[in-house]
């Protein structure tokens, strides 16, 4: 009885799913994928460099605002 129960609840998920995929589709094949990856790789260097920067002024704060950060 239960595995009935289940094996409907997972026959309508299933339908839900190619549903919402359905629906995803046209939007999909507007997406240029190779600018969203290069920007997504941007913005992880991005991230990185600031990651970078934050650990300089915590480890060096006096040195960080008086050397080349704030003066050049």
């Amino acid at each position: 009885m239960k595995l009935e129960k289940l094996a409907q609840d997972l026959d309508a998920l299933l339908g839900e799913v190619q549903g919402t995929v359905a629906g995803l589709k046209p939007g999909l094949v507007n997406i240029d994928f190779d600018s969203l990856n290069q920007t997504l790789a941007n913005a992880h260097r991005t991230l990185d460099n600031l990651d970078d920067v934050l650990l300089e002024l915590k480890q060096y704060p006096s040195g960080f605002l008086s050397e080349t950060h704030l003066l050049t």
